[in-house]
C-alpha cells in the first residue's frame, strides 16, 4: 500500500501540472489508440515477466524466498511502468485537454482527478491480471483472478480519499460567490492553514470511512480477542474498536492502526495473523501497534505530507520563474505555438517528480523505517523480552512467502528487525538511544522544513526570480510596443523594487517622455532623484519640481509625502512639515506609524511648534 500511496501522488501531481492543449496536437482517435497501444504493451510485458515466474515456481529447486523478491521486483517495475504510460497519457496524448471537454463534469477537480486515478487503476488491474496465477503459488492464496483484481482495488482504494475530499471541498470552495476567501486560500499562507486544517480534520474522521469500506467488524469473541483486549486495556490504549480486517479474506498476514484521536482509532487484525500467533506473540503485535499511537507517528505522517505541500507550493513558483525566463521558454509563452506549452509544463514536472521521488522515497521513508523500529523496541520493552516479537516476526517471514531478508523503503528487512531486537536485548539503553536518535532527526527534519518553505515561498531570492521572469516578459512586449505606458510602470517599478535604481531612473524618464503627466512616474521619480539615487545622480531642485506636478495631478499621502521629502531636502523645512502634516491627515489607518515618524524627523530640525 505505502509503494501505492507513491504512484497514486505521482500520478495526479502528473495530471495537475500537465496543460490542456488547445487546439488539441493529437485527435481523440490517435489518443485513444495509442492508450490501446500502452495497454497492450504492459499486458505484454506482464505476461513474459509473470510467465518466468510461473516456470520458477514449478521447478523443484527453486530457492526460497528468490522467487518472491522477483515477484515484487517485476510488480514494481511494472507498476512504475504504468506511472510512465500516464505520464505520456497527460503529456504527449494531451489527456487533460480530452477531459475537460466533458459537458458540466471536465472542469471539475474532483472529476479530473478520478478520471485520472481511474486509468492508473487501469493500468494496475492490468498487472494484478497477470500476476494473479504467481500471486496464487506464492501465497496460498484461495480466492479466484476476479476476487483477487478486486481486493486490490478495494485495498488500494483509499489511498485516494484525501485527494478525492480535498478536489471536492476545493470545487464547492470555488463555487462559493466569495471571492476574498478564494484570494486567501490562493495564497502561500492560505494555502497551508487550508491544507493542514484539512488533513487534521481528515485524518480524524477518515479511519471510520476506511474500516467501513474494508467492510471490518468487530473481532468475534473468544479466548485471544479477550486476552488481547484485556491487554490493551490494562497498558491504557484508548480506541475505539478492535475489529477484523478482511481484506483479501482475511488471508494476509497484517496488523494496523488507524486514527489520530481515541474516539475514530481502530485497531486491525486479520484472521490469518490470528490463527498462526499465539496469545503473546498477539499482544507482542498489539504493543507494536500501541507504539504507533504512542510516539504519535500519525501525525508526523500529516507533517510529512504538509511539508511537501508547502515546500511544492513554493518550489513550482520558484521553477516557472526560473524555466519560463529562459529564451526558449519565453518565446513559447508569449508566441505559443500547438503543441509547445506542454514542452514548458513538462519541463516544470520532471523536477517536481524527481523531488517528490526524493522526498517520500528516502525522507519519508527514511522516518517510516525507524518508527517502525521503534514500535519494534518499544513492544520488547512492554512484554519484558524480544521472544515474542522475534517470534511473531519469523512466523510472517515464513509463511508470508519467505520474506525474512527483504527490506523495502519503509520497513527495514525481518532480518533486520530482529538483529536490532537481539541488540535491544543485550544492552539495555539501546532504546534509549534510538528514541533520542529519532527526537533529534526529527528536530532537524523540522528545522530543514521551515527553512526550506520559508525559501520558496518567501525570500529575496524567489522574488528575484519572479522578477527576472517579469522583466523579461515585459521587455520582450515591449520590443512589439515601445510606447506601451503600463508595461514601461511595471518595467520601471520592478528596477525600482530591486534597488537597480539606474535603470529605475532611465525607465521613468522613458515614461515621462511618452506620459509627461504620469503620477506614478513624476512621484517615484522624485523620491529617487532627492532619497535613493547616487550622490553624483541625485538632484534634488528637479525632484521639487517633479513632486509639486505630481501634487497638482493627485493629492495623496504617498505623493505629498515625496514633495515633503524635496522639499525638506531643498532646506525648506517650514514647508516640509506643513506638506507631511497634509500627508497624514490623509495617511490610511495602517500606515499612519510612518507618516507620524517623517512628521516628527522634520520637526527635529526645524523651530515650528507640533
Amino acid at each position: 500500500m505505502f509503494n501505492a500511496v507513491i504512484y497514486f501522488i505521482v500520478v495526479l501531481l502528473t495530471f495537475s501540472l500537465s496543460y490542456p492543449e488547445e487546439p488539441s496536437p493529437i485527435t481523440l482517435a490517435d489518443a485513444f489508440s495509442l492508450f490501446l497501444a500502452g495497454c497492450l504493451l504492459l499486458a505484454l510485458c506482464g505476461r513474459v515477466w509473470f510467465r518466468g515466474i510461473e516456470r520458477a515456481l514449478s521447478s523443484a529447486n527453486a530457492p526460497e524466498g528468490v522467487i518472491t523478491r522477483q515477484y515484487h521486483a517485476i510488480v514494481t517495475r511494472l507498476s512504475i511502468m504504468g506511472v510512465v504510460l500516464f505520464f505520456f497519457d497527460a503529456f504527449f496524448l494531451n489527456l487533460k485537454y480530452w477531459v475537460e471537454m466533458v459537458p458540466f463534469l471536465g472542469k471539475l477537480s474532483l472529476f479530473q482527478g478520478v478520471v485520472a486515478a481511474a486509468i492508473f487503476f487501469l493500468y494496475l488491474s492490468i498487472i494484478w491480471f497477470f500476476s494473479y496465477a504467481s500471486y496464487r503459488e506464492i501465497f496460498s492464496a484461495p480466492f479466484s483472478r476476479q476476487s483477487y483484481i478486486f481486493y486490490q482495488i478495494q485495498f488500494h482504494f483509499p489511498v485516494l480519499f484525501p485527494w478525492l475530499a480535498l478536489s471536492a471541498t476545493t470545487d464547492l470552495i470555488g463555487a462559493m460567490p466569495f471571492s476574498g476567501i478564494r484570494s486567501f486560500l490562493n495564497s502561500g499562507e492560505g494555502q497551508l492553514i487550508y491544507f493542514t486544517s484539512f488533513m487534521l480534520i481528515l485524518m480524524t474522521f477518515m479511519p471510520k470511512w476506511i474500516q467501513k469500506w474494508w467492510r471490518c467488524k468487530p473481532l468475534p469473541r473468544g479466548q485471544k480477542t479477550e486476552a488481547i483486549r484485556e491487554f490493551l486495556d490494562s497498558h491504557g490504549l484508548k480506541y475505539r474498536d478492535l475489529l477484523r480486517w478482511p481484506i483479501f479474506e482475511g488471508k494476509v498476514l497484517t496488523a494496523g492502526i488507524m486514527g489520530i484521536v481515541a474516539r475514530f482509532r481502530y485497531i486491525l487484525l486479520t484472521d490469518a495473523l490470528l490463527e498462526i500467533l499465539s496469545v503473546e506473540e498477539l499482544k507482542a503485535v498489539l504493543a507494536h501497534e500501541m507504539a504507533h499511537a504512542k510516539y504519535k507517528h500519525l501525525l508526523f505522517y500529516i507533517l510529512f505530507f504538509g511539508g511537501f505541500v508547502v515546500i511544492s507550493y513554493g518550489l513550482l513558483d520558484f521553477l516557472f520563474y526560473t524555466i519560463a525566463a529562459h529564451p526558449y521558454f519565453l518565446k513559447i509563452l508569449m508566441h505559443p505555438r500547438p503543441g509547445q506549452m506542454n514542452t514548458l509544463y513538462l519541463t516544470m514536472t520532471l523536477p517536481m517528480l524527481l523531488i517528490l521521488i526524493i522526498y517520500f522515497r528516502f525522507i519519508m521513508g527514511f522516518f517510516m523505517r525507524h518508527f517502525e523500529r521503534q514500535a519494534d523496541l518499544y513492544s520488547a520493552f512492554v512484554m519484558r523480552t524480544s521472544r515474542y516479537t522475534i517470534d511473531a516476526l519469523e512466523k510472517i517471514a515464513l509463511l508470508g512467502g519467505k520474506i525474512r531478508d527483504m527490506p523495502s523503503w519503509h520497513h527495514f528487512s525481518i532480518k533486520q528487525r530482529v538483529e536490532a531486537l537481539i541488540r535491544a536485548e543485550r544492552d539495555p539503553l539501546f532504546r534509549k538511544r534510538h528514541n533520542t536518535f529519532l527526537a533529534l532527526t526529527i528536530l532537524l527534519f523540522i528545522s530543514f522544513l521551515i527553512g526550506v518553505g520559508w525559501f520558496v515561498n518567501f525570500s529575496q531570492i524567489k522574488r528575484g526570480a519572479a522578477d527576472q521572469f517579469l522583466t523579461k516578459v515585459i521587455e520582450q512586449r515591449l520590443a512589439e510596443e515601445p510606447n506601451n505606458v503600463d508595461l514601461l510602470t511595471a518595467l520601471a517599478m520592478i528596477h525600482h523594487r530591486r534597488k537597480r535604481l539606474e535603470e529605475a531612473l532611465n525607465t521613468y524618464e522613458r515614461l515621462l517622455e511618452i506620459a509627461p503627466n504620469h503620477t506614478v512616474a513624476l512621484n517615484n521619480l522624485a523620491w529617487l532623484l532627492v532619497v535613493e539615487a547616487p550622490e553624483g545622480l541625485r538632484d534634488v531642485r528637479r525632484a521639487l519640481r517633479l513632486a509639486q506636478r505630481a501634487v497638482e495631478l493627485e493629492k495623496s499621502s504617498v505623493v505629498l509625502d515625496t514633495l515633503a521629502e524635496a522639499y525638506f531636502a531643498n532646506g525648506m523645512v517650514a514647508q516640509a512639515i506643513e506638506t507631511a502634516r497634509e500627508a497624514l491627515s490623509l495617511a490610511p489607518k495602517e500606515g499612519r506609524q510612518y507618516y507620524e515618524n517623517q512628521l516628527k524627523k522634520f520637526l527635529s530640525h526645524g523651530r515650528v511648534s507640533p
